[in-house]
């Protein structure tokens, strides 16, 4: 009995000592006027930042179990440039912390409370940031402890840190502001009102509402606690809304290690009625493609390598799905892309077809901007941006609708590595035409050797220029076979020594005559002269064929093949294109055919010389010239004259009517020279038929020589 109660009577003891230790701690604190360490707080942060801070209200500590430490009134000066007095202020700041946690090494606050705290980022015309304190950096570097001192932990700590948790957080009537001196542009992040509370299950709830640049946003959702969120073993949840600008966006699921990031599997939804409706958030210019949606599932496979599966997208009419997958563990980052599509409507994206070319009335006198005398660009080109990423990916899109056009059955198969962009398969579907395509890319250096073949089939040609808006400019079907490969640092290098040909052919088209005037005054008069003479009686020119073959030597594009039949001339071209100087030097030879001038009251024979003479195409691609061959044109004015001097207007006619019979079927021959890819004939064919004419001619003048000798002598 005596030794329990010499036990009993210790541990009184020993309890009210503690008792009496802590309850005289408490009585010194609550007596303390912590006001009275504020001057020497402030010179101590000026010293270390060369910035004024100011505790102009008052310092507070009340004690009890859950000590709370009150600050008001703080402000933090800006730079001497700054456009505003203070870098940072507070009106209030409150902070409670439970004590007996403390006591296991761990910091529980129970409550901490932000008022009006505003925060001012921003740079001069310099670029300097307000963040910068010059030589404090150096003076706060120079009062640190030994790389020994600064690495081991103190006496009673752990090389893992303290414990932190927060059970509740209050945050109202924030601003965030970022002003840049250079563009004069600012951002503000104004928060009205952040809520976050940490329950007894470690789950924290979070409220917040506030605006970005003037436009609200709200977030609102659960998720796991601190601890678990330090935890790399502990699953980390997350079911988080956010609302703005007509946009809401949910994520749902869990994050094992938030430092890795591991362990994620996550479903998000993304949807709202109009991209136009995030303009005042984002800064952007989206248009209104009416309903937008995105949804998906995103894990981790493996080391820095994550995973969208069940992709789905919309966008008006337009829709995306498949999977996607990144890699970040490599030396680049590796994309791989399995997408597939219904139906992709290009239409928004593309030029108004409701709008009409309109003919130029005249041209000014001056033109306001200065014309460029190149036309292929001289500018480096992104070689650089083939080495930011490897990727390889499909792609499959039943439809792509355009204007009044629609492209099928696009299959899409490409590869980057290295630097080497490899398209393996381009395929497309057109009405009743095709593409086949592929195409290699790679960079070496500042440069790219580029190579590629396309072919396509009865293509329509009006559905392609739906992209220009003008898709009644030229109805037909287009044959072409490419092949290219070049390399540079420019477009213009790679043209200047491409090598390749070029094949194309077009039947039973028709042209539009407007669409002509957009070549300009003397090029639109000249060109229309030379295929539809009379096309002021008609809208359009019916063109029977269309068949050219440019084969291609280091960057001079040679003409093997160039014929234009319509149905009142046909136009034989001939020539080179240097692609390096960008110099034309080109013959266009019309030849007119039978009935061109029917029913037309005007002088036969002269208009036939005229509708017959050649033209040089000359200049460059900016500036081309279409002018009369004079050379040719002397031969062929001299045909017509001959003509006429002997039989009068039909003699004109025949005579210069006889070069567009040289060939019944130009389009049919030119197609075959096309596709061997020969030389085409016709313009020999064509000189032997003016030989055959002026021979014809000459033994006519005989015969009336020979008759009128006879008639004399009698």
């Amino acid at each position: 009995m005596a030794k329990r109660r010499v036990i009993k009577w210790t541990i009184g003891i020993i309890a009210a000592l503690v008792v009496l230790c802590v309850g005289g701690i408490a009585y010194v604190l609550s007596t303390l006027d912590l006001n009275q360490f504020k001057a020497d707080i402030e010179t101590n942060v000026q010293n270390a930042t060369g910035r004024k801070l100011n505790l102009a209200g008052d310092v507070e500590l009340k004690i009890g179990f859950s000590p709370a430490l009150t600050v008001e009134s703080v402000s933090f000066a800006n730079a001497e440039w700054g456009s505003q007095p203070n870098l940072a202020s507070i009106d209030r700041l409150e902070v409670q912390v439970a004590v007996l946690p403390l006591l296991r090494g761990a910091v529980k606050i129970k409550r901490l409370i932000l008022i009006k705290p505003e925060i001012l980022i921003e740079t001069n015309k310099d670029g300097k940031s307000n963040l910068d304190f010059g030589d404090s950096e150096k003076t706060a570097a120079s009062s640190e402890s030994s790389p020994k001192e600064a690495t081991e932990p103190s006496s009673g700590q752990t090389g893992s840190g303290l414990n932190i948790d927060v059970e509740e957080f209050v945050l109202q009537d924030a601003r965030l502001t970022y002003k840049d001196g250079q563009s004069g542009s600012s951002q503000e992040l104004a928060l009205s009102l952040v809520k976050a509370s940490l329950d007894s299950a470690n789950k924290l709830t979070l409220s917040v509402s506030g605006a970005y640049n003037g436009q609200p946003f709200e977030v609102n959702g659960e998720t796991g606690g601190l601890e678990d969120a330090m935890n790399p073993k502990a699953d980390w949840p997350l079911n988080i809304t956010a609302k703005a600008g007509g946009a809401v966006v949910t994520v749902k699921g869990a994050i094992q290690d938030l430092n890795g990031p591991a362990g994620i599997a996550l479903d998000f939804n993304a949807e709202g009625k109009s991209l136009a409706d995030l303009n005042a958030v984002s800064g952007a210019s989206l248009p209104d493609l009416g309903k937008y949606a995105l949804s998906g599932k995103l894990a981790d496979a493996g080391s820095k390598s994550y995973k969208i599966t069940a992709l789905k997208g919309q966008l008006g009419e337009s829709d995306i799905s498949g999977e996607a997958a990144l890699d970040m563990s490599g030396k680049r980052p590796n994309i791989v892309l399995s997408l597939t599509s219904k139906a992709l409507d290009l239409r928004p994206f593309l030029p108004d077809k409701s709008q009409e070319v309109e003919k130029p009335k005249s041209k000014p006198a001056a033109e306001p901007k200065k014309k460029s005398d190149r036309v292929l660009p001289n500018d480096p080109l992104p070689t650089d941006l083939l080495l930011l990423a490897d990727a390889k990916g499909d792609i499959k899109v039943e439809t792509v609708q355009l204007q009044d056009f629609a492209l099928t059955d696009i299959w899409l198969d490409f590869a980057l590595k290295n630097g080497t962009l490899d398209v393996s398969s381009l395929k497309a579907a057109g009405g009743e035409g095709t593409l086949d395509m592929t195409l290699k890319a790679a960079a070496k250096g500042n440069s790219l050797d580029l190579a590629g073949k396309a072919v396509l089939d009865q293509l329509d040609i009006g559905g392609l220029l739906g992209f220009l808006g003008v898709t009644d400019a030229f109805k037909g079907n287009l044959d072409m076979d490419l092949e290219f490969a070049g390399k540079g640092a420019s477009v213009r290098d790679i043209m200047g020594g491409l090598d390749g040909f070029l094949s194309i052919s077009v039947k039973d088209g028709q042209l539009q005559n407007k669409y002509l005037d957009l070549l300009g005054g003397d090029m639109a008069t000249g060109f229309l002269r030379m295929i539809n003479p009379v096309a002021e009686k008609k809208d359009y020119t019916k063109v029977n064929c269309l068949i050219a073959r440019l084969n291609v030597v280091k960057g001079e594009a040679q003409t093997k093949v160039m014929v234009m039949d319509t149905e009142y001339m046909s136009v034989v071209g001939d020539g080179t294109i240097d692609f390096e100087t960008e110099r034309l030097n080109m013959s266009l030879d019309p030849m007119p055919k039978k009935g061109v001038l029917s029913g037309v009251n005007i002088d036969v024979s002269f208009s036939m010389s005229e509708l017959a003479q050649p033209f040089a195409l000359g200049g460059t691609l900016a500036s081309p010239k279409l002018v009369l061959d004079h050379t040719k044109a002397v031969l062929t004015l001299g045909k017509g004259v001959g003509g006429a001097l002997l039989f009068g207007p039909a003699g004109a006619a025949a005579a210069l009517l006889s070069t567009g019979q040289s060939d019944e079927n130009p389009c049919e021959s030119a197609a075959k020279a096309a596709e061997q890819g020969t030389k085409y004939q016709g313009e020999e064919s064509e000189k032997g038929a003016a030989e055959k004419a002026a021979d014809s001619v000459v033994n006519e003048i005989k015969g009336v020589g020979k008759g009128l000798k006879n008639l004399f002598s009698q």
